[in-house]
């Protein structure tokens, strides 16, 4: 699965513009797909939730869905992504 935002109190941040979203939270408890992959939040992170991998990209990333395993190719992180000259 992926989505822009993360599921809700899965890589949120303080402020209600980072909240993750409750009704993609519900779809997992109920189809427990293998992957959620999401952007949003600038994070590079990975959380197990119910048996689902929920994946935090920031920068660019390649999965493999078989193995499960995840090569960061080239991370950003938030304060990278905000700074403007």
């Amino acid at each position: 699965m992926l989505s822009h935002n993360s599921p809700f109190k899965i890589h949120d941040y303080d402020d209600i513009a980072h909240y993750g979203f409750m009704p993609l939270k519900n779809y997992i408890k109920k189809h427990n797909p293998k992957y959620c992959i999401h952007g949003h939040q600038y994070i590079n992170k990975e959380t197990n939730f119910l048996g689902t991998k929920v994946i935090g990209i920031c920068g660019a990333s390649i999965l493999d869905v078989d193995s499960g395993n995840l090569e960061r190719i080239f991370l950003l992180d938030r304060q990278a992504v905000h700074t403007r000259d």
